[in-house]
């Protein structure tokens, strides 16, 4: 007799053979999984199998033990969809950003009307870069193309009341920093 998908669950939860059962369950569900990776253009292949499938792995964790094998079924599935979701929202940010800071690039130089204490500002924000997590990379970067909060905003798909908070959050780490 084969062994079903809420045979492998249960003993997950109870412990028995987890390494075991979670590959097998991974082997089951491969053919969604490269499905939905070859999907994600942003990632490479392999690395989207793996994230998708520790999706896999904290949807089983995450389950309440279903009675019926087409809901876990469905259950794991839907983790799967859910993770792919926003794997690939964020590759649609990291796009529509990467465009838009191009196109500012092209716009915007440093020119000789520009004065020296201009310039070491954006220096010393260019240093702060470097310590900052991505999205602060971003509002750093806004800074210093001089983008307003309203339309970074709407270019990193959050509030305006965030890109406020952090900006003046980085302010502060740069006036600490000199």
């Amino acid at each position: 007799m084969e062994q079903t998908v809420n045979q492998a669950i249960m003993e997950c939860k109870a412990g028995k053979n987890r390494e075991g059962n979670l590959n097998w369950i991974i082997q089951k569900f491969q053919p969604v999984i490269c499905k939905y990776a070859g999907k994600l253009y942003s990632l490479e292949y392999e690395d989207a199998v793996q994230e998708l499938s520790e999706a896999l792995i904290m949807a089983v964790v995450s389950i309440d033990v279903c009675n019926a094998e087409g809901q876990s079924i469905a259950y794991l599935v839907k983790g799967i969809k859910l993770k792919f979701y926003e794997l690939r929202r964020k590759s649609i940010v990291e796009y529509e950003y990467r465009m838009h800071s191009e196109q500012i690039d092209v716009n915007t130089n440093i020119t000789c009307t520009d004065d020296y204490s201009e310039i070491e500002w954006k220096l010393e924000l260019k240093k702060l870069k470097d310590k900052s997590s991505p999205m602060e990379c971003h509002i750093i970067d806004g800074m210093v193309w001089e983008i307003s909060d309203v339309e970074l905003a709407d270019l990193l798909h959050v509030s305006r009341q965030y890109i406020n908070r952090k900006r003046r959050q980085l302010m502060q780490r740069l006036k600490d920093q000199i």
